[in-house]
């Protein structure tokens, strides 16, 4: 299944910007350098990149090297994992009408 979720946040810049669209898709097998989006509570999604791999965990860190994450070093379950990305909308917010909308304007691949 493919799910779609937005980014918030620049922990993972310049990968991902703030309000970037990612689509994402379960995979069994997660590799060092993917981009992985887990739960660590009921709807709340993290967007990270793998920097190790053991058993049962997985250690993640994020793109910025300006910020810093209370998750990042930690072990993280794989069981929380719910998806890798799998492409990337860039978006633009636009003020039309008075009502804020977001534009895609570049499709790319991780």
């Amino acid at each position: 299944m493919i799910k779609l979720i937005r980014v918030v946040g620049n922990s993972m810049m310049p990968s991902f910007r703030h309000n970037d669209l990612i689509f994402i898709t379960e995979r069994k097998k997660i590799l060092i350098n993917d981009i992985v989006v887990f739960d660590i509570c009921v709807n709340r999604f993290i967007v990270k990149r793998v920097q190790y791999i053991s058993r049962n965990f997985i250690t993640v860190k994020g793109d910025n090297p300006k910020l810093e994450s209370s998750i990042c070093d930690s072990d993280i379950n794989k069981r929380s994992v719910v998806g890798t990305v799998v492409i990337i909308i860039r978006t633009k917010m636009i003020n039309f009408l008075g009502y804020k909308f977001l534009v895609p304007t570049k499709i790319s691949l991780p």
